[in-house]
C-alpha cells in the first residue's frame, strides 16, 4: 500500500502511483491521482510539504509541486505531483560567496543550509578546494555537481531527503532480475551512435626550452573497443596530463555502459521480502534473451519508477552495464580562483 503523509495525516486509496528515484537525476518525482466524490477529501495543497511511504516505509521526503482536479456531474479525480527536498537544490540559485579552504562536504552544508538539507557522505571527498565561488545565477546544484566532478563523486538525493555524497554501486541489491522469474516486460536498447573503435587522450602543454624558448608539447594514452566493428577514432582533450590511459578507458567505458540500457519492468515493488527495489545498487541479471546471453551478470541500476494501476503493482528497473557510471575526477582549472 502507498500513503502520502501530510500535516500529520496520512492519505491511502491511490488508484494510480508513479514514483520515481534516479542516480542520472538528483531529484527524485512522484504523481499520485485517485477518484472521489469531492475534493475536500483531500485536502493536499501545492507546497505542503510531505513523505511518501510504501508499506509503511519511506520512499521519498519532499513538497508537492502540483495539485489538479478534474471533475463533472459523476466524479472528481485529484492528481497531485512533487520532488524529494532536494529539488530546492535543482530549482535555486546558490549565494555568490567565496568558499576558501573548505572540502566538498563543508562546502555543500554551507549551501544546503538555508533549504534545511542535510548533507551524508560515504565517498572520499578528497582535498579541499583553495578557492570557489558559485557563478550568478548557477544553481546550487549545479555548483555542487561541478565540484563533485573534481573529486570523481557522485550526488544523490535518499530517501528522507537527504543530500548524499556517494560513489555509484556501492551497495549490492538483495533481489535478482529473471526472466522466467520475475521479469514481466523488457525493452533493450543497444547503440552504437556514441561508440568509438580507438580513443585518444590528448593534452596539450607547454614546456620551457632553454634554446627555443617556451614551445608546445603533447601527451596521449589511448585505449579501444573492440566491439566496434569499423573504424571510428576519437580524441578527447584532457585537463591534465596525468594519466591519460586511464582518461581514454573511462570515455571508452562510459560511452559502452550508456550504449547498453534495459528497462525491466518487474512484479511488485520490492527486491526482497522487507527490502525495496533501490537505485545506484548492483543487481545480477538473468536473461537468456539478451545478446550475449546473460546469467547472473552484475548490473547497476540507475533508475528504479514504482507504479500501481489499472494493470497492478510493478516497478521499472532501469539497467546498465556498472562502467556507465565510472567516475574520474576532473583535474581544477591550474592557478586559478574560479
Amino acid at each position: 500500500m502507498i500513503e502520502i503523509r501530510v500535516n500529520g495525516r496520512r492519505f491511502s486509496g491511490w488508484t494510480g502511483v508513479r514514483v520515481s528515484r534516479t542516480i542520472e537525476r538528483l531529484s527524485g518525482a512522484f504523481e499520485l491521482s485517485m477518484t472521489s466524490r469531492d475534493p475536500v477529501d483531500v485536502p493536499i495543497a501545492a507546497g505542503d510539504l510531505c513523505q511518501i511511504l510504501i508499506d509503511g516505509q519511506q520512499l521519498l521526503a519532499g513538497a508537492v509541486d502540483d495539485r489538479v482536479v478534474r471533475y463533472d456531474a459523476g466524479e472528481h479525480t485529484v492528481a497531485i505531483a512533487g520532488r524529494d527536498a532536494t529539488a530546492d537544490l535543482v530549482d535555486c540559485s546558490a549565494e555568490t560567496r567565496q568558499f576558501r579552504n573548505l572540502g566538498l562536504d563543508a562546502i555543500a552544508r554551507e549551501i544546503c543550509k538555508p533549504f534545511s538539507i542535510q548533507v551524508l557522505v560515504d565517498a572520499d571527498v578528497g582535498k579541499p578546494f583553495a578557492s570557489v565561488q558559485p557563478e550568478p545565477g548557477q544553481t546550487c546544484h549545479e555548483f555542487l555537481a561541478t565540484l563533485a566532478a573534481h573529486r570523481g563523486v557522485l550526488l544523490a538525493a535518499d530517501d528522507l531527503g537527504n543530500l548524499r555524497i556517494t560513489r555509484p554501486g556501492r551497495t549490492r541489491s538483495p533481489g535478482t532480475i529473471e526472466f522466467g522469474g520475475n521479469v514481466l516486460a523488457c525493452n533493450t536498447s543497444i547503440s552504437m551512435r556514441d561508440r568509438f573503435s580507438e580513443y585518444t587522450a590528448l593534452h596539450q602543454g607547454v614546456q620551457s626550452d632553454a634554446f627555443n624558448g617556451t614551445v608546445a608539447t603533447q601527451a596521449s594514452g589511448r585505449a579501444k573497443d573492440p566491439v566496434v566493428p569499423r573504424p571510428r577514432p576519437l580524441t578527447v582533450l584532457a585537463e591534465d596530463g596525468q594519466d591519460l590511459a586511464a582518461r581514454a578507458a573511462n570515455e571508452r567505458n562510459v560511452r559502452a555502459g550508456r550504449g547498453e540500457r534495459t528497462t525491466y519492468t518487474v512484479s511488485g515493488w520490492h527486491a526482497a521480502a522487507d527490502a525495496l527495489w533501490q537505485p545506484n545498487t548492483i543487481v545480477a541479471v538473468t536473461d537468456p534473451h539478451q545478446h550475449p546471453p546473460l546469467h547472473r551478470v552484475d548490473r547497476l541500476i540507475a533508475s528504479v519508477t514504482y507504479l500501481f494501476d489499472e494493470d497492478g503493482t510493478r516497478t521499472d528497473l532501469d539497467v546498465m552495464p556498472p562502467g556507465a557510471f565510472d567516475l574520474l575526477a576532473v583535474p581544477e582549472p591550474a592557478g586559478v580562483a574560479w
